[in-house]
């Protein structure tokens, strides 16, 4: 759970610098990194680890969404080219 001082913005502007950078690395749109992290649970282990998650750099954090998600059904991210290829 998100620690309730944190300013929101403070964590909208982290969770979009993540899916950006998911998007980015895979060559995918910011729309499917997103439908990604939120269908297996990599959205909500950033939001509500924010405290922690947001020491590490993007990298490592999208890295950890990352772990969640395929712990959690997730394709593996090597294959997210190729399913989101419609993009």
């Amino acid at each position: 759970m998100m620690e309730q001082d944190t300013p929101i913005e403070h964590v909208v502007e982290y969770l979009v610098a993540c899916i950006a950078m998911l998007a980015e690395g895979f060559g995918i749109s910011m729309r499917s990194a997103y439908e990604y992290l939120d269908q297996f649970g990599g959205l909500a282990y950033l939001r509500d680890g924010y405290a922690v998650e947001h020491l590490f750099s993007l990298e490592d954090a999208v890295d950890h969404a990352l772990e969640v998600c395929a712990r959690n059904g997730g394709p593996e991210h090597e294959a997210l080219p190729r399913i989101y290829a419609e993009d």
